[in-house]
This record gives structure tokens, sequence and C-alpha cells, in this order.
């Protein structure tokens, strides 16, 4: 066998003795009990507010503990429905503006002058809808028609219609 093995293994085995000594050696106990005299008691220089003389422990206040760690706080009341009633919303307006038609004088000078109507594509229904200036449709009002544009007035707002503008014709850019 080589000597420089044996030396290692021999270093390996006297470290894992010490180790396995230290580790498994018994623990000194602690002395646990309680002392015989009662402790001493303050001297009157350092709490002028006691009298001298043997002190008394005081015993734990265990209603410290009684409380609860979490709180639940009440459950808030329902709130009156009669003042949170809101309108409904209105359906979605499916209503497709399609084209804006011209009725009456070009020039605008005969005594209807120019007045527009616009049709409308209803997906519901499948069926094209034609539609003036102050006319309902369901629970919105048309209020005005340009060349380009509808306006309706709803419970929520102004909602405008706009016709895309037309393509060039070699649809390039």
């Amino acid at each position: 066998m080589n000597p420089r093995r044996i030396a290692t293994q021999a270093g390996v085995a006297l470290t894992l003795l010490a180790v396995g000594w230290w580790a498994l050696r018994p623990l000194e106990r602690p002395d646990l009990s309680l002392p015989s005299s009662p402790p001493p008691s303050p001297r009157p220089s350092e709490s002028p507010g006691q009298p001298d003389g043997p002190s008394t422990l005081v015993a734990l206040d265990d209603a410290a503990f009684r409380i609860p760690l979490w709180f639940t706080p009440p459950p808030v009341p329902p709130s009156d429905p009669i003042a949170d009633t809101k309108p409904a919303p209105l359906p979605p307006f499916k209503l497709q503006l399609l084209a804006i038609l011209r009725q009456g004088d070009p020039s605008g000078a005969g005594p209807a002058g120019q007045q527009f109507k616009a049709l409308l594509y209803d997906p519901d229904t499948d069926k094209i809808v034609e539609a003036a200036a102050g006319q309902s449709i369901g629970e919105r009002t048309v209020v005005g028609i340009t060349e380009r544009e509808m306006t309706l007035k709803e419970r929520a707002g102004i909602r405008t219609l706009s016709l895309r503008p037309a393509e060039s014709p070699g649809g390039g850019l």
C-alpha cells in the first residue's frame, strides 16, 4: 500500500472520531431550580412609592389573551333600492348606416329645400329601414341628417353615425 494513502485514511479516521465525540458527548445540564429566597426588594431610593419589605409577584392577567385575533366588521346594510334605481341601459345599437338619400331641390332654393333621409340596415330583422330627421327608431330619436352623417339622441347622450369615405378606384396607395 501507498504510505500517502495510509496517512490520508488515518487523518480522515481521526477527524471522524473527533467529530463523533463532539456530537455525542453529554451536555451540561443548566440549573433550572427556583431560588429559595425571594428576590431582593427595590431600594427606597429607586422606587419611592413602594414600601420596604418583601415584594410579591403579580399573577398573570389572562384576560388579555381572550380577545379575538381577527375582527370581522358587521355586514354593510343593503342600500335603499329606490334611491339607487338607474334607468336600464339601452340595448346596443345594431343598425348600420348604409346610405344617405337627398330629396327635394338640389340647389335648396325650392319651397321644401333639401331634405335627407338615411337608409339603415337592421341585422335582427334583416331589413332596410328608412329614417328622417325627427323620426324615432326604437327609444332613439333622429336629431339631424347631413350629407355625410346621421345624429341620434339617446338617454345616455348623442350618437353620430358617419358614412365611410369613398375608396379610390385603384384601391392602392
